[in-house]
């Protein structure tokens, strides 16, 4: 598959991952590796002065999350974490939305990602069927949700989680309840569970002056062996996936889901990443600590539903 995409691209086909790190025509570097290789290669790919843009989350552990700031923070090379969804128009509006203040205080804000992953991905590419390499849906897919949310209201003050494990050993549908002192309620809803070919995605705030809904057609999934059904003639209507509310006025349209806004997405992260690489300015990248506090909110929603008690962060 190397062979044949770097054909495709045009590009040279390294042979391993120590070539990558002496050749010095190389300056920037994409790790799409599984979760519990995240730690080892960042800060070796770090330590040999290349900037890094790893993959969610950024570890799966704490220790390790903050050996990688380190070695970024001694190297002076430029990194971030891939949290893809602030790269998502709809979620940016969002937060424009929410920190603007046109909706007045926020009350409450849920969310879904819901994905048949476990049944979908086998063999070989099937690692996230180990819980140790995965950190299971709570570290691998609630883990986007927790990010936005962060980035949108901050830390909360506390968290409550409880879930169900698969055949992994792993939290693999699960629900958090994120708490603030002084904001709105927060609950999650991930999984890896689903069968057949679902895939669920949306979030919805309610305010004092408004209320926003954001749904994702499914039929513009294609990722993970998971191919979502289409239409007889594999198009669709234009689906309004962002939408504002106000009471007594009419709904307002702020976004229309594009085609495959998925390949979008990836593409602004990485468009991104190579801007901040070619600037030569380390100070462009997102701070990597906002990952780290992802990661420990996760693993605290993990902590509740091990141990079925509230755990303030």
């Amino acid at each position: 598959r190397a062979e044949e995409l770097a054909s495709d691209l045009g590009a040279s086909l390294l042979e391993d991952f120590d070539t990558l790190l002496a050749d010095p025509s190389i300056d920037g570097v994409s790790l799409c590796v599984p979760n519990d290789l995240h730690p080892s290669l960042t800060i070796s790919l770090l330590e040999s002065g290349k900037s890094v843009l790893c993959e969610k989350p950024i570890a799966l552990s704490l220790s390790e999350a903050e050996a990688m700031v380190e070695a970024g923070d001694k190297s002076g090379a430029g990194w971030m974490v891939g949290h893809v969804v602030r790269y998502w128009p709809d979620y940016a509006k969002t937060r424009d939305l929410v920190l603007g203040g046109d909706m007045g205080s926020i009350q409450t804000f849920t969310a879904r990602r819901l994905v048949p992953l476990l049944n979908a991905v086998q063999g070989e590419e099937g690692w996230r069927h180990a819980a140790d390499r995965s950190g299971g849906a709570v570290l691998d897919l609630m883990i986007h949700d927790i990010d936005f949310v962060l980035w949108v209201f901050g830390m909360p003050d506390r968290v409550v989680g409880r879930g169900v494990k698969s055949h992994t050993g792993a939290f693999d549908h699960v629900f958090g309840l994120l708490e603030y002192d002084n904001g709105p309620i927060v609950e999650i809803e991930s999984s890896f569970m689903m069968s057949g070919n679902p895939v669920v995605m949306d979030f919805r705030a309610n305010g004092e002056k408004g209320s926003i809904e954001f749904s994702f057609v499914e039929s513009d999934f294609s990722m993970h062996d998971i191919h979502s059904d289409e239409t007889e003639n594999g198009s669709r209507p234009a689906h309004e996936s962002l939408t504002l509310y106000r009471w007594g006025q009419p709904k307002e349209v702020l976004c229309v889901q594009p085609e495959d806004p998925i390949s979008l997405i990836f593409d602004r992260e990485l468009r991104h990443f190579v801007d901040c690489v070619r600037s030569g300015d380390v100070t462009k990248f997102p701070t990597p600590w906002e990952s780290v506090d992802a990661l420990r909110v996760a693993l605290a929603v993990r902590e509740s539903c091990e141990t079925g008690r509230v755990v303030e962060v």
